[in-house]
């Protein structure tokens, strides 16, 4: 149950995409509303600049992190 809604009766692709699409959407939101409270509230000239900078730093340490358990060999998830 993810936000009052059962995801049970989906696939597990169709869970992973919910999920993602909706993680991607509340953080695309968050950098939004934090850009506006810095240009209105604090003056600042440059736009997404915020938002940018994180979306890029989640994106590079993923990369990182991704690639730094697969050369260990080892698979998260559950079982196995």
């Amino acid at each position: 149950v993810v936000l009052g809604w059962d995801l049970s009766a989906h696939t597990r692709r169709d869970q992973f995409l919910i999920s993602a699409g909706g993680t991607f959407g509340f953080s695309l939101l968050y950098g939004y509303l934090q850009e506006l409270i810095s240009v209105e509230l604090c003056h600042r000239k440059l736009g997404l600049f915020l938002a940018l900078a994180q979306f890029t730093g989640y994106t590079s340490l993923s990369f990182f992190f991704r690639k730094l358990e697969a050369g260990t060999g080892r698979q998260s998830g559950a079982g196995g």
